[in-house]
């Protein structure tokens, strides 16, 4: 017997759909990070296989820097390359002498005989260089201030005649703190007549930071620091035309910029 369907009843049929499958092509986003993020791989993975038979020594250096970074210590202040080279003054000085008389002049102003620190040299120190250096931390800073001063050619403040600054000047008020950038030993501490007083700190064979024109030294020669531990105070002492603590870097004898320290 057939069922009949009430007044004012409706009946609704349903549609069985078809499951689809996941769209798996290369322009799917997630696929396509994932073949991109394994390309890259290849490449870098590539790149450095390839290096070690153009460049053995920056390949080593690289590997250095990757052993330090996975087991150094957090704040441990470990120099471990330099991608760059000291300026060769000998071959300027060669390739000027085939030169015209002037650039002769030219060469005798800017290679000076003797290095100085913090304005004794006038133009070029024979131990500087601009290539990028690679710490394991970043480094504190030497004092709360603004840097007045960039590494580099300069006029002069006082002279006002032409100046390599050897360092960063770092403006602060009378008396405030300076604080050691990194974990060391502070090897000297004494006064120039250009620097006034000065620490200098050793942090590893390779890497000594030299903080000056300080107005009181805390730290004893000999004493081990920690990483930002203060060690002296702001001062003007020394060829100063106000209050700053001026710090330098030395990466193997040689200076470097010290904003190269904070670009970890």
């Amino acid at each position: 017997m057939a069922v009949q369907p009430r007044r004012g009843m409706t009946i609704h049929r349903t549609q069985v759909r078809r499951r689809e499958s996941p769209d798996t092509s290369l322009f799917d986003p997630v696929v396509a990070v994932t073949v991109t993020q394994c390309v890259l791989c290849l490449v870098l993975t590539a790149g450095l296989f390839t290096l070690q038979f153009i460049d053995r020594e920056r390949y080593e250096q690289l590997g250095v820097y990757y052993q330090a970074v996975m087991s150094g210590e957090p704040g441990e202040a470990v120099f471990v390359g330099n991608f760059g080279q000291p300026i060769d003054f000998s071959r300027i000085q060669e390739y000027f002498e085939t030169a015209s008389d002037g650039a002769k002049a030219l060469t005798e102003a800017l290679i000076p005989e003797e290095g100085g620190m913090g304005g004794e040299t006038p133009y070029i120190p024979s131990n500087v260089y601009y290539g990028p250096v690679l710490f394991t931390a970043p480094a504190r800073y030497p004092a709360y201030g603004t840097i007045t001063s960039a590494f580099g050619p300069r006029t002069h403040p006082i002279t006002g005649e032409m100046d390599f600054h050897t360092g960063i000047d770092v403006a602060a008020a009378e008396g405030e703190s300076i604080y050691a950038v990194y974990s060391g030993t502070v090897e000297e501490t004494g006064t120039s007549q250009i620097y006034g007083n000065y620490i200098r700190v050793r942090h590893s064979p390779r890497l000594v930071t030299v903080y000056s024109h300080c107005s009181q030294l805390l730290a004893e020669q000999g004493a081990v620091v920690r990483a930002g531990e203060r060690i002296a105070e702001v001062g003007s002492t020394g060829v100063s035309t106000g209050p700053h603590v001026h710090l330098e870097v030395m990466v193997d004898g040689c200076y470097a910029d010290p904003m190269e320290l904070y670009k970890v």
